[in-house]
């Protein structure tokens, strides 16, 4: 229950009371998917070995601070500092590149706007070695938080295969 009530409060945190027309809907829609390539870039430029500090910055931008995970086993992680996050994705992508990971692309985004100020997606991702090869695939679902025109991932529940 208490991850619900979390869930709510990120998505109705800015205005609650928004609604989105359909074109509005549409572009917030656009924007987010931009957004996700824009991400998933970050992540792809620490895989092939770009200059890490400032890929880790970049990547770190990408998440509204505070940030909740909610794990596939239901424990919750809460980021505070820019610094935890850094720590986070760092593990995750030295992980997969152990794997073999040489890039990462989506191959399905599921976006829906809930109001101006928030989307949820529900993404899936191909984890790629250097052969082309799909090594693996990996689903999440995230709360997307805009606060002015910037767009962050405040919420991400990874989905377990």
């Amino acid at each position: 229950m208490k991850y619900v009530i979390c869930l709510l409060y990120l998505i109705f945190i800015s205005n609650p009371c928004s609604s989105s027309t359909s074109d509005n809907s549409e572009a917030l829609r656009q924007q987010a998917n931009d957004f996700f390539h824009g991400y998933i870039n970050h992540l792809n430029l620490y895989l092939s070995g770009e200059d890490l500090q400032a890929v880790k910055n970049k990547t770190s931008q990408d998440i509204r601070l505070p940030s909740l995970v909610i794990q596939p086993n239901g424990n919750l992680s809460q980021f505070k500092e820019q610094e935890q996050v850094v720590k986070g994705f760092t593990a995750f992508l030295e992980q997969i590149k152990a794997q073999g990971v040489k890039q990462i692309q989506w191959q399905q985004m599921d976006l829906q706007s809930i109001n101006d100020y928030a989307i949820v997606a529900n993404n899936t991702a191909q984890l790629i070695d250097d052969q082309g090869k799909i090594i693996q695939t990996i689903k999440s679902v995230y709360v997307l938080h805009r606060s002015e025109d910037d767009w962050a991932i405040a919420l991400r529940i990874p989905q377990t295969h």
